[in-house]
């Protein structure tokens, strides 16, 4: 998964495709071209997708990669919001639901 160089044009570009979100300035936010995810105050990861993805089992699998980094690693609630997306087929749906245990990501 690319994410941004840095966390400035990640935060302009989510904030084009996301416009209608929410999210704290102060917030660490992870984006890709699929979707933006930060970690809220209340410790809860929020995860956006952009309209009109289709969300595949490789788009989840890097959600959840990138929610281990944000997390350090740490069990966290997740919350998607998928309103403007496609149908998800089985393995997408599996992937989403089954208890991960995020690794650390190396420093």
């Amino acid at each position: 998964m690319r994410l941004f160089d840095n966390e400035a044009s990640a935060v302009k570009c989510s904030r084009r495709m996301f416009a209608d979100d929410d999210m704290g300035d102060d917030a660490d936010l992870l984006a890709s071209p699929k979707f933006r995810m930060w970690l809220r105050p209340d410790g809860i990861v929020q995860l956006v997708w952009a309209p009109k993805t289709t969300v595949l089992v490789e788009d989840a699998t890097a959600a959840l990669e990138a929610m281990a980094q944000l997390t350090g690693g740490r069990r966290s609630p997740l919350l998607v919001d998928m309103h403007d997306t496609g149908s998800l087929d089985r393995p997408t749906r599996t992937e989403f639901t089954r208890r991960v245990t995020c690794k650390r990501p190396p420093p």
